[in-house]
Formats: C-alpha cells, structure tokens, sequence
C-alpha cells in the first residue's frame, strides 16, 4: 500500500511539473508574439493604408469588362466570329525525351478527330460582385479511350491542332504540343496545408496531407511531398489571322505570355497535370485569346478574385494599425513600470542618511 501511494506521487509530480513548464511555455510564447505583433501590425496597416489610395480592383474589372465588350461583338474576334470556326486535333503517343523507354503497344499515330464547340461547361469566377454573363464559347475533344494504356512513364502525348476539319487533307497545323502522360511534382509544407493541430505530430500531420492531397511520399527530412501526376488537359489560345476569318494562329502574347489556357507561375501554359491513381478524362481544348475568362486569370494572377475595395484597405488597415498601436503602448507601459520598480528598489536599498541633533547620520557607518 505504502508502494502504490509512493509511486502515485511521483507521477502527479511529475505531471505538476510537465503541466507547470507546459504553462509557462504557452505564457512566454503569448508574450512574444505580443511583444513583435505590434510593430508589424503597424507596417501592415501602413502599407493597406497606402494601397487604398489606388483602386486596384476597379482597374482590374474595368480591363476584364473591356474584353466582355470585344467578346460580345460580330467581328472576327468576338464570340460571334470563333463560334463559326473548325478545328480538329491529331494525336500521337511518342518516346518522352530523356525518361525510359515508352511501353505503350500503339507507340504511333493514333488518328485524329474534330473538336465540338460548345458551352456546357461554364466557367465561373471567384468573386461574387464581378458578373459572367457573357456568352462562352469553346472547342474540345477528349482524349481517346485507345490511348489510356499510355499512361505510363517514358511515354508522352503529340497533339497538333488544326483549323479545319479532320477531313481537310492539305491542312497545317496551327499549334503542336507535346506532354508526357506521366510527371512527378514535389511540395512543400505551405502546399500541404496548416498541421498547428496537437493531435498527432507535425510530421505526421504533414505526411497525412501529403497523402490525402497528392496521393503521395512525404520526406520529413527535406520537407517535402511528392507525387505522382498525369496529363489531365491540354489547351491552347488562338486568335484570327489579320483579314482570314476562318483561319487562326497560336497567341502567345494576348492576354498574357504564354500560349495555352491554364494559369501556372504567371503565365498561361498549355498543360494541366492532377494527382490520380486511375487514367483521369483527359481532354484537349482550343480557345480564343480574347474569351475573357482567359483574361480574368491574368488580371487576378490566377485566383479569379479581383481584389479588395478602397474601402475593406482602409478598415482593414485601420484595424492593424489601431491594434499594432494599442499592442505596442501596452508594452511601453510595462517597461516604465519594470523601470519604476528598479528605481524604486534601488532607492530601498540605500542606507538612510541625515542630521540629528546638528550631527550628520549615515546608518551605513553606524
């Protein structure tokens, strides 16, 4: 009995004293973000402060409202004009440039197919007071069920676009892209999420991110997630030559650099690659450099969010800056009250002097 209460205890002390340094780690750690949470909130509230006195957001809609006016005209360039147009796609499965040999068994041509222009599937925009009530237009072909088995490493895909139909045996082609099926991406932690969770550790927390998100291997050493990707989507933006109406060439410059359709590193590329286990439905689009969801991605830098008010930068810099202040006074106070309470330490410290009876008194001598 005296055993069992001995060692009952030593573990509550033991756990006093986790849960004790626990506390004050918490309490130290609150203080110094206090301590530098001033200061930067009032950098921050500086610098929304100065961004409000532009209205960046109004720039951006005006220039994505601008496009919806040529979008919707009859010239060649507008809706109108692209919705007239033909274009067909050839396929071709070919050994990738430096990676292992391809194992797909239809390593050729593998026939070609005209794209079906349509609207069924609207894009949309992230922000809810620009509208996209302009009519949408563009051509798309998926990728043919024989090709699925190459969906391999070693192997990737040529496809050339043309701006006629399948059936036109003189045609050239107006843009050539070539992809390989099969890629691998690296992550890093900012990609996989937030793991400030107690509930398990931060490596795994990261690895379970890794895995959900990616499908992929996390190397707690080098930080780092990677995954397998495959080739979802290949698009490309064309515009009408000058005077020929029915016939097109490859924009690398309008609205953005960059000659496909999906927005990566500041710039349009003309491939889409997603984490999958099975073979996903790859399809092949061609639009207009003028459709003016394209020129969304570029005035919002990918995001399709155009941007705060002048007013949200005010309040929410006024916010920081007031918060920063107040933050700051706070520890201003307490250093005048530690120096107060030095000084007035000190002072009791010191032995008491004075006259008695015309005598000088110092109690240090006594």
């Amino acid at each position: 009995m005296g055993k069992g209460m001995g060692k009952g205890k030593g573990k509550g002390g033991d756990n006093l004293w986790t849960e004790g340094q626990n506390c004050i780690h918490s309490i130290s750690s609150c203080l110094c973000l206090l301590l530098f949470a001033g200061p930067v909130l009032i950098i921050v509230g500086i610098v929304f402060l100065a961004s409000s006195t532009t209205d960046t957001r109004a720039q951006r809609i005006n220039d994505f409202y601008a496009y919806k006016a040529t979008w919707g005209d009859n010239t060649a360039v507008g809706y109108q004009g692209f919705k007239t147009a033909q274009f067909s796609a050839r396929f071709a499965v070919e050994q990738a440039q430096g990676q292992a040999a391809c194992s797909a068994t239809n390593l050729a041509l593998v026939g070609s197919a005209d794209l079906q222009g349509g609207s069924a599937t609207a894009d949309t925009l992230k922000d809810s007071g620009v509208t996209n009530d302009y009519p949408q237009w563009k051509f798309a072909l998926p990728l043919p069920a024989s090709l699925s088995s190459a969906y391999t490493s070693g192997c990737q895909l040529k496809a050339e676009i043309f701006d006629s139909p399948a059936s036109n045996s003189t045609r050239t082609p107006v843009a050539s892209v070539a992809a390989v099926f099969v890629d691998s991406r690296t992550y890093t932690r900012s990609d996989l999420g937030s793991c400030s969770s107690k509930k398990h550790s931060q490596t795994a927390c990261y690895a379970d991110n890794c895995r959900s998100k990616y499908s992929g291997t996390y190397d707690s050493s080098k930080g780092v997630c990677t995954a397998t990707v495959k080739l979802s989507g290949l698009c490309v933006k064309v515009t009408p030559d000058a005077g020929q109406p029915f016939t097109y060439h490859l924009n690398e410059t309008t609205p953005a650099t960059g000659d496909g359709c999906y927005w990566k590193a500041n710039a349009f590329s003309p491939t889409s690659y997603a984490a999958s286990s099975g073979t996903p439905a790859m399809v092949v689009y061609v639009r207009s450099a003028q459709d003016p969801y394209l020129k969304a991605l570029a005035v919002t830098s990918g995001s399709l969010f155009f941007g705060l008010t002048q007013g949200q930068k005010r309040g929410i810099g006024l916010a920081c800056l007031i918060i920063g202040l107040a933050t700051l006074a706070f520890w201003v106070l307490v250093c005048i009250g530690c120096f107060k309470a030095l000084r007035h330490a000190r002072t009791q410290q010191q032995p008491p002097t004075g006259m008695v009876n015309g005598y000088f008194y110092n109690a240090a001598q006594r």
